[in-house]
């Protein structure tokens, strides 16, 4: 009898964000699909606050890394520990960093916080065997600032989901992202407060502890505009809380001025939710079009006054929110699978293998 042969091995290395992140779902989405697929998925969740807790932590990590198989490590970590993708490549056994984001771009650092990670970008990227984006956007951007030049794009896949119901008595609009000047909900605010004379509703959804000043300063931001009966901030939620969000929500505005992609306008369009992205960002990428038409439109970062103008005309056009939403409901389809995904994945990592 000929046995059939092993499964080939995939270290997955990754961490626990206190809050929802987008990265942290496409790794655990990653994950599944991986094995699903047939992989002896070896998955390893760094302990602690990364990178805040990189020094506390890197003996477990380096433990970790010299497993005798392929390793794919969420960069949030590997960029935070470049030493150890040197180490790995001086083994012979080169790591493959699965890029979800540039901490040096994060808006609200000092300029020797955003100098500090750079340098350690630089270094972990320069040492790995190759680098997985989520888009061909942050390719190019990683092209762009580091000359790095062996990425492999593997677009988050997204679960198939209802058509969303929209709002009962207005219309309703989520923006879905931990609050911090990244996201930059305080544009969103200030443009809702233009829009006072319409109906509508809107939520605010996610992580709401990660910059405190900040947090303080969208409620602020509210109270001046006489707004906080009208825009909820819920905090992170997840399962059927989130899902009855989605169920709820007619147009999706997503004000942050770096993405590398935008898991959340993906999820939108699965229930043919059209969205507002900011231009010059990879959110663009997720929104994509159909048929040389698209479902949302882009607006410039930072710009309350051009927000306001394209979310009164959305309003106002009930043409133009039928036109959105049925362009969105035809994106649907089109949009990836993990599936999909965790094949590009595997096919970088393992070459041929699996």
């Amino acid at each position: 009898m000929i046995s059939a042969s092993p499964a080939p091995t995939l270290g997955f290395l990754t961490w626990s964000s206190p809050v929802p992140t987008g990265g942290n779902v496409y790794d655990d989405r990653l994950a599944a699909a991986l094995r699903d697929r047939g992989l002896d998925l070896r998955r390893h969740r760094a302990a602690g606050t990364w990178p805040a807790e990189a020094d506390r932590h890197r003996a477990e990590v380096a433990d970790v890394l010299r497993s005798p198989y392929p390793w794919l490590v969420d960069s949030i970590v590997a960029c935070a520990v470049p030493e150890l993708v040197v180490e790995a490549n001086e083994r012979g056994r080169p790591l493959t960093i699965l890029l979800h984001s540039l901490l040096s771009t994060e808006l609200g650092l000092t300029h020797a916080e955003q100098e500090r990670y750079r340098a350690l970008e630089s270094g972990a990227l320069a040492a790995a065997g190759r680098v997985i984006a989520t888009s061909q956007w942050a390719a190019d951007d990683l092209r762009r600032r580091y000359a790095t030049t062996s990425v492999v794009v593997a677009q988050p896949g997204v679960d198939p989901s209802p058509l969303a119901s929209g709002g009962r008595t207005a219309p309703s609009l989520l923006c879905l992202g931990s609050l911090t000047p990244t996201k930059d909900q305080i544009t969103l605010v200030q443009a809702l407060g233009r829009l006072a004379d319409l109906p509508w509703t809107a939520r605010l959804v996610g992580g709401d502890r990660v910059w405190p000043d900040y947090t303080a300063a969208v409620h602020s931001a509210l109270t001046e505009r006489g707004l906080q009966d009208r825009v909820l901030i819920t905090g992170p939620l997840t399962g059927s809380a989130l899902a009855q969000v989605w169920d709820d929500t007619d147009l999706l505005v997503l004000t942050s001025r770096s993405e590398t992609y935008g898991m959340v306008v993906a999820e939108a369009l699965a229930h043919a939710i059209p969205a507002i992205v900011c231009a010059g960002t990879g959110a663009v990428e997720a929104l994509g079009e159909t048929d040389g038409d698209h479902p949302g439109t882009t607006v410039p970062p930072g710009s309350p006054e051009d927000l306001a103008t394209v979310v009164r005309t959305w309003l106002t056009d009930p043409e133009l929110r039928r036109r959105w939403r049925a362009t969105a409901e035809r994106r649907r389809p089109t949009l990836p699978s993990w599936t999909a995904c965790a094949d590009i994945v595997a096919t970088a990592v393992l070459g041929g293998a699996g």
